[in-house]
């Protein structure tokens, strides 16, 4: 079976389409802020890359991120706390004013950190003991 792309949740490339809230689009219109660049902001910042906002907004993504208790039925608040913290490990491996070179080698290399570190994450859900109740 050949399955589409675009069905994928988790596809590296997508796009979306859905309605803003009105509020959101008010805000960003008086604010002078394009709608796409905050969401976008958000995204980066959550992911912890080495071109996010800041570390103090980084932190704050995270903790959006965490009060909204995404992942608890997977893994515990530590667990999580710290697969953040891996991912800001990762990002501070980035060669910033490193020669083109060094920078292009150290991207090949952070896809197989990110793989490494994803495999880790997933293997350590999927061998949890499902405690019955």
């Amino acid at each position: 079976m050949n399955k589409n792309k675009r069905d994928n949740p988790f596809a590296r490339q997508q796009q979306f389409d859905f309605m803003l809230p009105m509020q959101f689009l008010l805000i960003c219109r008086l604010l002078q802020v394009n709608p796409r660049k905050v969401l976008y902001q958000f995204m980066v910042d959550l992911a912890h890359e080495s071109y996010a906002t800041g570390s103090e907004q980084k932190i704050a993504a995270k903790d959006y991120f965490m009060s909204c208790g995404y992942g608890l039925e997977q893994y515990t608040d530590g667990e999580i706390e710290q697969l953040f913290d891996e991912l800001d490990n990762i990002a501070a491996l980035w060669p910033k004013n490193g020669p083109p070179k060094l920078v292009n080698l150290h991207a090949r290399w952070r896809k197989r950190y990110y793989k490494y570190w994803y495999r880790k994450w997933y293997g350590r859900f999927r061998t949890k003991v499902v405690k019955i109740q």
